[in-house]
């Protein structure tokens, strides 16, 4: 996996010094720190829970429960837990990356969209992508996903200010702060970026091999574990992640 360290110093930021910048690079240099580790990670369970390589307890009981219900009665359930939902038509915009083909958990609005098509494991996919935002257990010494939202929330906060101080600048008045202004905007970008491989390697790989490996045992349909295989294959081949991964996890049946 390509370091971020790195890209920062190959992109000469010295003066760059404004939070949230240096929070990040501290969080990818966790991140890539424990690359091994997480890779290495498959579910397992441990007493009433399945415990996700994030440190994510999905608990047995209720995932299987929810496997037995219709979907509108998993959606009255999710509203209940304070997380709404949202069933969007095939082609609404509002889900539109190949990553996003069946729906999309936004943690800012604690909001699970999902397409009308989508099966029922898919929609328990996003639930397990809330309880992952929602974790408050520690992996080697950071509360992983609640410290990676904060941080990308601040990210695109600081992009939204940068943002605005260029367009209020006038292009022959400070000329060197426009250019750091760019260079902060195109460092924040390139982090936002970056979150994509290890969103990749824990968040979803966590959830496809925890319906593998126990889907059978808590209801996941054929296709739901066959959507999982699928998912598996597009990971284990991101030039990215191959040389990360076990091969026995991209063998999995």
């Amino acid at each position: 996996m390509t370091s971020f360290i790195l890209l920062i110093t190959s992109l000469t930021l010295a003066a760059v010094t404004t939070s949230p910048l240096d929070p990040a690079i501290d969080f990818f240099a966790w991140l890539e720190s424990h690359a091994k580790e997480f890779a290495q990670c498959s579910p397992k369970i441990e007493g009433e829970n399945y415990v996700l390589c994030d440190a994510t307890r999905v608990p047995r009981a209720e995932i299987k429960r929810l496997f037995g219900l219709t979907r509108d009665q998993v959606i009255t359930n999710l509203k209940e837990k304070g997380i709404a939902v949202e069933v969007l038509d095939e082609a609404d915009p509002k889900l539109t990356s190949a990553l996003d083909l069946h729906g999309k958990y936004l943690p800012e609005t604690k909001t699970i969209l999902i397409r009308k098509s989508a099966t029922l494991g898919s929609l328990l996919h996003e639930y397990i992508h809330f309880l992952q935002s929602e974790n408050a257990v520690s992996i080697y010494g950071k509360k992983y996903k609640q410290e990676r939202n904060k941080l990308q929330a601040d990210l695109a906060k600081l992009m939204d200010q940068q943002i605005t101080e260029i367009k209020s600048l006038k292009s022959d008045a400070n000329p060197k702060r426009s250019r750091d202004l760019l260079n902060e905007f195109s460092i924040a970008s390139q982090a936002l970026q970056g979150f994509a491989p290890w969103q990749d390697l824990i968040d979803e790989r966590g959830i496809f091999l925890l319906y593998l490996k126990y889907g059978k045992e808590f209801g996941a349909s054929d296709e739901d574990l066959a959507m999982a295989r699928r998912n598996m294959s597009f990971i284990c081949t991101n030039p990215k992640l191959t040389k990360l991964i076990p091969q026995a996890q991209c063998a999995m049946k």
